[in-house]
């Protein structure tokens, strides 16, 4: 029985004694927004480590061989930094931390979306220090910005094609994102499948002043010709009709 105790005692002073050859956080720079939150940190040692010290505005928490650091909001009217000093016998490794007080940064990963007419969802990711992001939506969807992401819905557009803005703004950052929605009907015809014609201006008919004539317009259908306002009845004046087949959607 007492040589049982003398091994046990002897194998916890070996590991107790063992000393801490390295200290690796897995980040070493800690970035937080306005509003403050919580971030982790995984330390990688061999032995031993605590922490020596760190800002007073950052709540430091051991929990096995993670940090949990959490900040509050940041209320000082300016930047805050700081560093969390960790020791384990000779070694020692510095984290450096930051606090935002204005937002400086506005991201997104996409400026352009594009939404075919049944409609749906979509998101964006926003890179970011700031805390209140404003969303203003200009067109047929709606947009919502949260912890990071804005996503973006339109509904099913039977109508015609259109498109939209959405605007970020987070203290003087600004960002625009253009949107096109897709619809079932075409944009340039309003779904006739005719537009305008380009030539005549839709009248049917050119007039040519050199000559005092007037001609019906190929483009759209006429033919022939005969003086302005009084046709001969030789010639074979066919006016237009003033319109033309639709060259986006070619009359569908």
């Amino acid at each position: 029985m007492k040589k049982g105790i003398f091994i046990l005692a002897t194998l916890c002073l070996f590991f107790s004694c063992k000393k801490t050859t390295y200290i690796n956080p897995s980040t070493e720079n800690l970035t937080y927004p306005i509003q403050g939150g919580e971030k982790l940190d995984t330390i990688h040692a061999d032995g031993n480590w605590e922490v020596k010290n760190s800002p007073d505005w950052l709540h430091i928490e051991k929990q096995d061989s993670v940090l949990k650091c959490v900040a509050d909001e940041n209320k000082s009217g300016a930047k805050r930094d700081g560093d969390i000093t960790i020791e384990g016998d000779d070694v020692q490794r510095t984290i450096r931390v930051s606090q935002a007080f204005i937002c400086t940064r506005l991201i997104p990963n996409n400026t352009s979306l594009s939404f075919e007419k049944d409609g749906g969802k979509q998101t964006i990711s926003i890179d970011t220090d700031g805390y209140d992001i404003h969303v203003d939506v200009n067109g047929n969807m709606t947009a919502k910005y949260d912890n990071g992401k804005l996503i973006v819905e339109a509904p099913a557009n039977e109508g015609a094609s259109s498109s939209g803005k959405i605007i970020l703004t987070c203290d003087s950052q600004k960002v625009e994102i253009n949107v096109a929605l897709k619809g079932a009907i075409c944009p340039r015809c309003g779904g006739s499948g005719k537009v305008k014609c380009t030539k005549c201006g839709g009248q049917g008919y050119e007039w040519l002043e050199n000559d005092d004539m007037t001609y019906g317009c190929t483009r759209c259908g006429g033919s022939g010709s005969g003086f302005l306002g009084y046709p001969s009845p030789n010639d074979n004046l066919r006016k237009g009709t003033g319109m033309m087949i639709c060259p986006v959607c070619h009359g569908n």
